[in-house]
């Protein structure tokens, strides 16, 4: 079929243009499809020869990069992005293309194009004077005050001199201070403890308390003859976990620290530790089962825990009254504002002193109760 311009009104030329582009298109589309075109052929064929001439006709702009063919179906389109099929149609792509369900899924990609890759983010950025700099605050902070003073001290040395690289790069906060603490600093410090011990013989204060959250822990300090300064020193070596208080589940964390280590049991010499039955009670404490295994170590139970039943054991034979007295006159005081202005005025009256406030009576600490009393009988005249 053949179309001219020739006997066609003026009126109706460029209805004629368009028409002969049309057909122009359409016969460069019959070229590249073949004689598909001539011939009769079935539904299935003319759902492919659609497809064809739709991939002629192109597919919308926003589709590279997620749309793709399907192996064996010429038909049919798979969108990457949703993990879906379609029909090879322009209009069932365009709708595709502005569903909601796309558009989240390209901007999803998009996010991802745009995101930094994972081999950078392990490329060494942080110089070692920073590095030096950010260990010795954290150890600072471990020796001297609580870690979460690291969120304000850290801010405040970056802002002290902006010249200096070194201090404006500086990023520390609690978290990182307690991740240098626990994870660099501690383990650093622990090895140089083992080493400077080595084959020595040592011996070590332990004690078993139970935490505020109701978990039980097993305090170790050793004492021993460091050969790098030729000083005895006394260290904080662990601080265990247990899961029970019993005898034997100490004596197995003791002994299991030690050898984790990789210290000699055999080279230990002697042991401090409290009058609690568990530790040294005559049979089956922590003291026994020690003294098993390690026949020649010394036990001494801690002198101040000693004196401290020695006070309690001599107050029982006193007036219950005068203990009486001395746990009023702090309970008189601690409980008012007013008594305890009133009593400062009289006092610096009658003497021209301020008065000390009276120390409270300790249920553990018996020793305590002197500084108590004493108090009292100087504030009263009669020490």
């Amino acid at each position: 079929m053949k179309h001219s311009t020739e006997h066609v009104p003026s009126t109706t030329k460029d209805f004629a243009v368009d028409a002969i582009a049309t057909s122009n298109t359409y016969a460069r589309m019959k070229e590249n499809i073949g004689p598909l075109v001539s011939q009769k052929v079935n539904v299935s064929e003319r759902r492919t020869l659609r497809a064809k001439e739709n991939s002629l006709l192109g597919t919308p702009s926003s589709s590279k990069g997620w749309l793709t063919n399907v192996e064996g179906q010429a038909s049919k389109a798979f969108c990457k992005l949703c993990k879906c099929s379609l029909q090879a149609q322009k209009k069932d792509l365009s709708n595709h293309a502005n569903c909601k369900k796309h558009q989240e899924a390209f901007k999803f990609s998009q996010l991802g194009n745009s995101s930094k890759k994972i081999n950078t983010f392990f490329n060494k950025n942080i110089t070692f004077e920073r590095k030096v700099s950010e260990l010795k605050i954290a150890a600072f902070i471990a020796e001297h005050c609580s870690i979460l003073a690291a969120d304000h001290l850290g801010v405040l040395i970056s802002a002290l001199d902006k010249s200096s690289s070194v201090l404006s790069d500086l990023k520390l906060h609690r978290t990182k201070c307690a991740g240098l603490i626990k994870n660099v600093i501690s383990p650093c410090i622990l090895e140089e403890l083992i080493k400077d011990i080595g084959d020595s013989n040592f011996s070590a204060i332990i004690d078993e308390s139970t935490c505020v959250d109701t978990k039980k822990t097993l305090c170790i300090m050793i004492r021993y003859f460091s050969k790098t300064t030729f000083k005895v020193k006394t260290v904080f070596y662990k601080l265990l976990e247990i899961e029970a208080g019993d005898a034997d589940t100490l004596v197995k964390a003791f002994k299991d620290q030690l050898f984790q280590d990789g210290l000699d049991i055999k080279k230990l010499i002697g042991i401090g530790i409290d009058g609690a039955n568990v530790m040294v009670g005559e049979h089956h404490s922590f003291s026994s089962i020690l003294k098993e295994i390690v026949p020649h170590v010394a036990v001494v139970k801690f002198v101040s825990h000693s004196l401290h039943l020695a006070a309690e054991n001599a107050c029982k034979v006193l007036p219950t009254h005068l203990e009486f007295i001395v746990k009023e006159c702090h309970n008189w005081f601690s409980y008012s504002t007013k008594r305890q202005s009133d009593y400062r005025l009289i006092y610096e009256i009658l003497s021209g002193k301020k008065p000390l406030k009276i120390d409270k009576l300790s249920g553990t600490r018996w020793l305590s109760r002197i500084e108590a009393i004493t108090k009292i009988l100087e504030q009263s005249g009669m020490h």
